[in-house]
């Protein structure tokens, strides 16, 4: 009974076990992703309408594009294309006959397509959110217009930690089938998060040579590429392995197969051994004259070898004793250079600081001392401007006594004089005042003459 972990979606992962069991294996279902219809977001109506080819990428396609899709491509002569069995079942399902490739994946879908002498195609690729644009690359050098329809996506739920590790941490070496380059990536982040050491127990099985070198890459050891991602390429690949995973109630450990495997070997060592004592003692009977320089040769180059092999063991045994040491060291050392570079920045910046507080201290004072000298300068300058208004009043009240005699345009000039001078505290602007009061009384005690009414008069 071999022992096969499906991670696929959750409803195709209890479908794939079912056929697993009932070949005689043993499933243990750890779906890694989950499908997420996109429907909401199908545009079919920028679909063309003169379409000659629909390419249904795996059974989600189907599952989540159909109904959308065949409501708006009805034209004779459409040919269906499938990726795999399952999706050609499921469109025929829907009562579509569709062509699929004997590669099942997207390789074979643009051979296929370019064996069909298509003139002057329009292709619509339906398909899951994100994946590979092998197919849409591919197309567009063979100058094929493509529109692409994404109605679903994956999405990566959580595992629980338990689960995860009843499915891969176990001793004894079982199957894994990954079905994409995505699904491969998650597997292995799992693994490195959860410490698993999966990849140098258990035998991948991947659709493709390029998710084989990419497991390569990530560091797996054991992989096996099946003809497409399909539940039949898994369980062909899985019937054709070599070995089997033995998966019963009691599993037997790597060690017990380890020691069980030492006592036949070592049995099988011993006689190999005693044919060999006797070969060599009937060798030696024979031709004890010339054996025995060549058997002292073949000792002294087996000490040699072993002294060789014993010198190697003690230096790496050294190397590695040393090692933790060095590593330790050469941290230390590096800490305490980054340590002393910040150091220097920290010191150089606040030096900087202590320059710029000094500097804007400075630049303080120089303010209040310019603002101290404006505000006296204008104190002055308020001063002398008053003065002035109100010596020019009384030249102008002078003008209008000797020219018109007009006592009453005289008295508003002398007031608005004694007035600018009211705010002016100096011992010039005191006696002008002095004087202006002594004119605004003399003018106000003339009396009063109506020259409007004489002119009147006269007239």
């Amino acid at each position: 009974m071999k022992r096969v972990v499906v991670t696929r979606s959750a409803e195709d992962v209890y479908r794939l076990a079912e056929r697993l069991t009932s070949d005689g294996h043993l499933p243990v279902k750890l779906p890694l992703l989950a499908i997420e219809s996109l429907q909401s977001s199908v545009d079919i109506d920028n679909l063309p309408r003169t379409t000659t080819a629909i390419i249904y990428t795996s059974v989600n396609a189907v599952r989540h594009g159909f109904e959308a899709i065949s409501q708006a491509i009805t034209n004779d002569g459409l040919v269906t294309i499938a990726v795999g069995a399952k999706t050609r079942e499921a469109l025929g399902k829907k009562g579509v006959r569709a062509e699929s490739p004997a590669r099942e994946d997207s390789e074979g879908i643009v051979d296929l397509l370019a064996s069909l002498n298509q003139t002057s195609a329009q292709v619509v690729l339906v398909k899951g959110q994100g994946g590979r644009d092998h197919i849409e690359t591919r197309l567009d050098r063979l100058g094929i217009h493509l529109t692409i329809i994404e109605c679903y996506r994956r999405i990566w739920p959580d595992v629980p930690e338990a689960n995860f590790l009843s499915a891969v941490s176990i001793e004894s070496p079982s199957i894994i089938h990954v079905a994409s380059g995505e699904t491969l990536t998650r597997l292995t982040d799992l693994c490195w998060a959860h410490g698993v050491d999966a990849l140098n127990t258990h035998t991948l099985v991947v659709p493709s040579k390029r998710v084989a070198d990419q497991a390569r890459e990530l560091g797996w050891q054991s992989r096996i590429v099946a003809d497409g991602a399909g539940d039949e390429a898994l369980l062909e690949a899985v019937a054709d392995l070599p070995w089997e995973a033995e998966f019963r109630g009691d599993v037997m450990s790597e060690q017990r197969v380890a020691k069980k495997l030492s006592r036949t070997g070592g049995w099988k060592t011993r006689s190999l051994l005693f044919i060999l004592l006797l070969f060599l003692a009937s060798l030696g009977a024979a031709g004890y004259y010339y054996g025995l320089a060549f058997a002292n040769q073949l000792i002294d180059e087996r000490d040699s070898i072993k002294a060789s092999v014993a010198e190697l063991e003690a230096s790496q045994k050294a190397a590695l004793d040393t090692l933790p040491g060095q590593v330790d060291a050469a941290i230390t050392e590096r800490l305490a250079v980054v340590v002393q570079e910040q150091d220097k920045k920290l010191s150089r910046l606040a030096g900087e600081v202590d320059r710029m507080t000094a500097s804007e201290q400075r630049l303080k004072e120089a303010l209040a001392r310019a603002e101290a000298q404006l505000e006296r300068q204008s104190g002055v300058d308020q001063a002398a401007w008053r003065t002035a208004e109100a010596e020019f009043n009384v030249r102008m009240a002078s003008q209008r006594l000797e020219v018109a005699r007009d006592v009453a345009a005289a008295l508003v000039l002398l007031r608005g004089a004694d007035q600018l001078l009211a705010g002016v505290d100096t011992r010039k602007a005191e006696l002008l005042r002095r004087l202006l009061a002594s004119d605004i009384a003399e003018l106000s005690a003339l009396p009063q003459v109506d020259r409007i009414g004489l002119l009147s008069q006269l007239q």
